[in-house]
């Protein structure tokens, strides 16, 4: 059997939108920890509008 072409470019275009979110979501996290919001930075925002939630990631 044999594949058609525009299944190879539908592959293509939907890995480079897979990508680019989650390039996206890098570049913003590497901002918001450089340029800090009142000198806290994202891992300690979450800590002072979520006191008593504790979110340990699983092994």
């Amino acid at each position: 059997m044999q594949q058609s072409s525009s299944g190879n470019s539908q592959d293509f275009i939907r890995q480079i939108t897979t990508l680019g979110p989650i390039g996206g979501a890098f570049i913003i996290n590497i901002i918001s920890n450089i340029f800090e919001l009142n000198g806290l930075n994202i891992g300690v925002i979450p800590n002072t509008l979520f006191k008593d939630v504790l979110i340990v990631p699983t092994n």
